[in-house]
């Protein structure tokens, strides 16, 4: 049942290592007992299966120091997508993913259908801190939250390289049809290297979000804390709530993108009933 080991096992029946595919076995019970290293794409089929990484040392899904792949003009490794879907992780005390300060180029980051259990904690979820970029970073059809409460960042690219860099012309964040609660605790939900620049594109929709980031602030907190009207904003139909004094408490119209004329409102603003938000 342990991933790592056979991640492992795999690869030493290979001259070379290059996209990684893992197909778990319906409703059934994993460990990690490293971090999953890819030297390229990878693509995890959870198939409804739970991965427990409270053993994890080291980042869950891990992008190689040696690429697979070469480099392009700019420096890049261009790599396939990376996709964790239709899983349960649990445990998580480390990143779900870290890019290893390497200048990978990938097209896709994506969560689908997934729920994450982040075990508090401060370290980033979907790490570029040092290197690396991605297209667009998707999160669909998944819960991601933390108990204890995380205070680390949701995505950081802080001393990492810009889209742009790496030859791209956009770079999207997209969350729809999610619940994230007790993610980025009281902090900028994203730490950017570069924030409100015109190449960046948040698309927020059909989404439940408690007790994440700065009160009121999660969509300007998206933007690594920035007011602006530079990137490109879709934002609809979400809950934003915080717990104050114990209550569960509507924001209203203090999200905003940076114009005053372009208030960000709660599409629900009644408590959404967990009936047991730490689990």
């Amino acid at each position: 049942s342990d991933i790592t080991a056979a991640v492992t096992a795999a690869k030493a029946t290979v001259d070379k290592v290059g996209n990684i595919t893992i197909n778990l076995t319906a409703d059934a019970a994993y460990t990690v007992s490293g971090s999953i290293e890819a030297p390229a794409g990878l693509v995890i089929n959870g198939n409804n299966a739970t991965i427990d990484a409270s053993a994890l040392a080291s980042a869950m899904i891990l992008m190689s120091a040696t690429p697979s792949v070469e480099a392009n003009e700019a420096g890049f490794y261009p790599i396939n997508d990376v996709v964790i879907k239709d899983v349960k992780v649990t445990g998580l005390t480390q990143q779900l993913f870290y890019a290893n300060k390497v200048k990978y180029l990938m097209n896709n980051l994506v969560c689908e259908n997934s729920i994450i259990q982040v075990n508090g904690g401060n370290k980033t979820v979907f790490d570029f801190n040092g290197g690396g970029v991605v297209a667009k970073l998707d999160i669909s059809k998944s819960t991601i939250y933390a108990n204890p409460k995380h205070e680390g960042a949701l995505y950081s690219s802080q001393s990492g390289n810009k889209a742009t860099e790496a030859g791209l012309e956009k770079q999207t964040i997209s969350i729809i049809n999610s619940t994230l609660y007790n993610i980025a605790c009281g902090k900028n939900v994203n730490n950017h290297r570069q924030a409100n620049q015109t190449w960046l594109e948040y698309i927020v929709k059909d989404n439940i979000v408690l007790d994440c980031g700065k009160k009121g602030q999660f969509v300007k907190g998206l933007n690594g804390g920035q007011g602006g009207a530079n990137p490109t904003w879709a934002i609809d139909r979400n809950t934003f709530l915080y717990t104050v004094n114990d209550v569960i408490t509507n924001t209203g119209a203090e999200e905003t993108t940076g114009d005053n004329e372009e208030t960000v409102n709660n599409n629900l603003v009644t408590d959404p009933a967990f009936v047991n938000a730490a689990e």
